[in-house]
């Protein structure tokens, strides 16, 4: 799904997908020598001038979601993949030879993703929790580890008190939240600037990033802002953005590949039914328990 961006913020992707190599930075002096430097894991784009297309991040509402879900299984593999399909994270990148041979690559430190990807998880994380524990039905308890935050204990605790009823603990959630994304969307440039509004013929004032990881921080603080509310997906445990415009049980779960999976097991189950299967031995076979199952078997 794609909404018009108003940040007037572009970036680029590479046309290929990216790899996980093992580079060295390069320093060139004065005389045009390559000059090594000792090599590290590095997500690679591609040589000087790689081929890419451009974007507006802001008009994919769920890049953030995308990316916070990295934190569950962060794997260079997983995080190729992500830069190959949504490009750099930065918008400053060093010179890096790939291993053996002399040509000048772009490329990004994998420590630069992994820091990026545990900061952001983290936060995402907490989102997650505190949007979806904003039904009155929810358990705010699942929270409560992720308040234990030096950050929270040093300075929020003496302006609220220690949490004790369910109100104190969502306030305290936030106030967690507010200041570790205010501290990200400082630290990586995104602020307010003045865009020359066609429509309108005036100058309009927008919330804008420099960077795709400051365009992903944005998009977590607006689906704040907007009281987007986070559900789990009952198959993989990953959480994932409600879509207000989503009807009817396609929004149960965070892609089609984990619907699909689910969509067979019940049909499995309800063939096991049919011949007389038992709800216990049923759930037996498909590794699941009896409460699932009923769901899963519920008329939809």
């Amino acid at each position: 799904m794609r909404q018009p961006s108003l940040s007037q913020f572009t970036w680029v992707r590479p046309t290929e997908p990216a790899t996980i190599g093992t580079v060295g930075r390069v320093n060139v002096p004065p005389d045009l020598r390559f000059t090594p430097i000792p090599a590290i894991p590095a997500i690679v784009f591609g040589p000087a001038g790689w081929e890419v297309e451009a974007y507006e991040p802001m008009a994919e509402p769920l890049l953030f979601s995308e990316f916070g879900r990295l934190a569950r299984s962060p794997t260079a593999e997983a995080m190729a993949r992500f830069a190959g399909e949504w490009g750099p994270l930065t918008e400053t990148r060093e010179g890096m030879m790939v291993a053996g041979e002399r040509r000048y690559y772009d490329a990004e430190p994998l420590s630069l993703w992994k820091q990026e990807v545990k900061a952001f998880g983290e936060a995402y994380k907490l989102w997650a929790l505190l949007s979806a524990s904003a039904r009155e039905s929810s358990d705010l308890r699942s929270i409560e580890p992720l308040l234990s935050n030096p950050r929270l204990e040093a300075g929020l605790l003496e302006e609220i008190g220690e949490p004790r009823s369910r109100a104190e603990l969502s306030r305290a959630g936030w106030l967690l939240f507010d200041e570790h994304v205010n501290h990200h969307l400082v630290r990586l440039r995104v602020g307010p600037r003045l865009f020359f509004n066609v429509a309108t013929g005036h100058p309009a004032l927008r919330l804008s990033p420099t960077s795709l990881i400051g365009a992903i921080w944005l998009q977590l603080a607006q689906a704040a802002d907007r009281k987007f509310k986070a559900l789990q997906c009952p198959r993989c445990g990953d959480w994932f953005p409600r879509n207000p415009k989503s009807r009817g049980h396609r929004d149960t779960y965070c892609s089609t590949k984990c619907r699909v999976a689910i969509d067979r097991r019940r049909r499995k189950a309800r063939a096991l039914a049919s011949a007389g299967k038992t709800p216990a031995a049923i759930a037996r076979t498909l590794r699941t328990d009896v409460r699932t199952l009923r769901e899963w078997m519920r008329p939809r």
